[in-house]
């Protein structure tokens, strides 16, 4: 798959974000595009919004591609600097998600950081979901699903590279009858500053949540992904 973006910012600072692209497979969806818009208001404020929308393909996994399933996503989110050291992040959004059939999804999250010094960070972090059918597509489509976690953050650098390394233990629940687990979600990101907007990273996740959208959730499911990544930014 290809995607291409392009921001600009209007005054007094609001951010718009676009971007196009088109994925091809095999699978049921064949030839399909991408489509993403968001807008921000101005950064500099205490309280800031966000509003985005998002259209493409689920293609994470083997027999997503195969089922030919796609989603659209309208997504509203909020940050709040309560102080220099403390911030509180919020977000609710709506999925359709369209395969064999079609399903829907809504979910909300709630995020409590605080800045520990300039390398560490640490926080509490709520994240709930349910969908309207409990389908056999290929991604994760419980009633409900329930997660908290505690997670601390390190990063630092030395000239142009840059390290970070989190981790994350939680509980989580899988199905409105269902139990509660517990679950590990680790990760180091290591990146090389390029120019400005422009830099390469190698990013490495462990996890066993069930946040991954393939996710089976049953409670021995394991997620390892390693990535790397260019972000080339034009002025």
């Amino acid at each position: 798959g290809v995607l291409v973006g392009a921001s600009t910012l209007l005054e007094p600072g609001w951010e718009l974000f676009g971007a196009v692209g088109v994925s091809g497979s095999d699978g049921a969806a064949g030839t399909t595009g991408r489509l993403e818009a968001r807008v921000l208001s101005p950064q500099r404020n205490r309280v800031t919004g966000s509003l985005s929308f998002a259209h493409g393909p689920l293609d994470e996994s083997a027999v997503l591609i195969e089922n030919g399933v796609s989603i659209d996503l309208l997504q509203a989110g909020a940050r709040f600097r309560v102080s220099p050291i403390w911030r509180v992040h919020g977000s609710a959004s709506v999925g359709w998600f369209k395969g064999s059939e079609s399903n829907r999804r809504l979910a909300g999250s709630v995020f409590v950081g605080r800045n520990l010094s300039p390398s560490w960070n640490v926080g509490l972090f709520t994240r709930m979901f349910g969908f309207e059918k409990q389908l056999q597509e290929g991604y994760f489509s419980p009633d409900l699903y329930w997660l908290t976690e505690a997670s601390a953050t390190w990063s630092s650098g030395i000239g142009n590279w840059r390290l970070s390394v989190d981790a994350a233990p939680g509980l989580q629940i899988i199905g409105s009858g269902g139990g509660t687990s517990a679950t590990i979600r680790a990760g180091s990101r290591l990146a090389y500053f390029l120019g400005q907007g422009r830099d390469l990273s190698l990013g490495v996740l462990y996890s066993t949540t069930g946040l991954s959208s393939f996710s089976t959730g049953a409670e021995d499911y394991r997620y390892l992904s390693v990535g790397l990544e260019l972000d080339w930014a034009i002025h």
